[in-house]
């Protein structure tokens, strides 16, 4: 059976170089686990980061500046990271679930400890519910990891331009 990761996201081996982070330990008694805690962001206004490049960028990622769960408004694509440490007797199978589900454009990239990218995961209201991994409304990917292993899961949120109308 699969464990949830339930990531708050506007409603998301601890890398080289980069700062001592807390890590989100999945454990074979964990069933499910907000990883807000340790979510880290790095704008990408100008969308110019692959996802290679965005795990390159890991000594740049910062605290959310904004309320738990809510990233606010922002152009062009966000990347969030979570260091995730999986630990040996835990199973293998994992899923991860955002739980606002007006994202357009949503990639789940997982790498493991050495940079190899593992998976990744198209998810958003752009993606047709025919092509969608998990037949659901909610925004809910399948994660492979590795036990005994720390991963680094990358994910890239498009966000359209924000448009508020005050029509009176």
């Amino acid at each position: 059976m699969a464990r949830l990761l339930v990531w708050c996201l506007l409603g998301m081996a601890v890398p080289a170089g980069a700062t001592s982070w807390p890590v989100l330990s999945l454990a074979r008694q964990t069933t499910a686990v907000d990883a807000w805690e340790q979510v880290r962001v790095l704008p990408d206004p100008t969308r110019q980061l692959d996802a290679a490049a965005a795990r390159a960028a890991l000594p740049r990622f910062a605290l959310p500046e904004s309320a738990k769960g809510n990233l606010g408004p922002r152009a062009g694509v966000s990347w969030l990271h979570v260091p995730v440490a999986v630990a040996a007797n835990a199973p293998a199978q994992w899923t991860l679930r955002m739980s606002y589900p007006l994202l357009h454009e949503v990639r789940v990239h997982v790498f493991d400890a050495q940079g190899r990218e593992l998976q990744t995961v198209r998810l958003g209201t752009k993606v047709p519910f025919s092509e969608r991994e998990t037949k659901t409304r909610t925004l809910t990917a399948p994660l492979n990891l590795v036990p005994g292993q720390v991963h680094d899961v990358l994910v890239q949120v498009a966000l359209p331009l924000v448009l508020i109308l005050a029509i009176a």
